[in-house]
């Protein structure tokens, strides 16, 4: 079969200021950026596609709630989660606290300037290639 989806090429995230949060991605979590319009930026991590920041005056984010609780709905990998969450704590970026749940591996969330929340994933039992 030739037809057949192999991946996800990137995920589009609403923002209010484009400027603005592509130097909130790059600083904070070291996203190259590629493809910069007024209205539009691609993030790339490796040379490859991960975020592209799409502006909007709407209020909608890349959050949903479940039972009354925001979640995300995209997770970004590390290797090094405790050092990851220090940095992001000291330069003042919204961050909960570090949940390990054993073999699925140790978690936290932060949030983007316009509030759309990511999750931040680290489990050696489950390594992933970049």
């Amino acid at each position: 079969m030739t037809n057949r989806v192999e991946g996800i090429a990137y995920n589009v995230i609403p923002v209010t200021n484009v400027d603005q949060s592509v130097e909130w991605y790059k600083k904070h979590l070291h996203f190259e950026v590629q493809h910069q319009r007024d209205d539009y930026a691609g993030l790339f991590f490796n040379n490859r596609p991960v975020l592209n920041l799409k502006k909007t005056d709407d209020e909608s984010r890349a959050t949903f709630n479940v039972n009354g609780e925001p979640h995300w709905i995209i997770t970004l990998y590390t290797r090094d989660i405790k050092t990851l969450h220090n940095q992001l704590k000291e330069e003042g970026v919204q961050i909960g606290g570090i949940s390990d749940e054993g073999h699925w591996g140790k978690f936290f969330t932060l949030y983007d300037p316009d509030g759309n929340m990511f999750d931040i994933w680290e489990n050696h039992d489950c390594e992933i290639n970049f």
